[in-house]
């Protein structure tokens, strides 16, 4: 059971940070996982209508990339993408 949050990623770059897309953690007995939606079933929007609230789910907490490290076109700049490495949860099922 854990509790459904999601933020913008804190990101030294202004610029960058401007383009961040919103991330999804999971909060469970007060330590935060990282949500990776391409290794799990259940999508984004999905999520969001959980958002601060208490849920049961079916998936698996794993260890490794959060995302590629490759380069990616920021305001018509291409930048490195430092990959975050830890823990997060891959989501294959909403029970409650």
């Amino acid at each position: 059971m854990g509790t459904v949050k999601f933020s913008t990623p804190v990101n030294s770059s202004r610029e960058a940070s401007q383009h961040s897309k919103k991330e999804y953690y999971i909060e469970i007995n007060n330590e935060y996982y990282f949500v990776k939606f391409s290794e799990g079933f259940v999508k984004e929007n999905t999520l969001s209508k959980y958002i601060d609230k208490e849920i049961i789910i079916k998936g698996e907490i794993k260890n490794g990339k959060w995302e590629d490290g490759t380069s990616g076109s920021i305001a018509n700049k291409t930048i490195a993408v430092q990959p975050r490495i830890g823990k997060y949860v891959t989501i294959d099922k909403i029970i409650k």
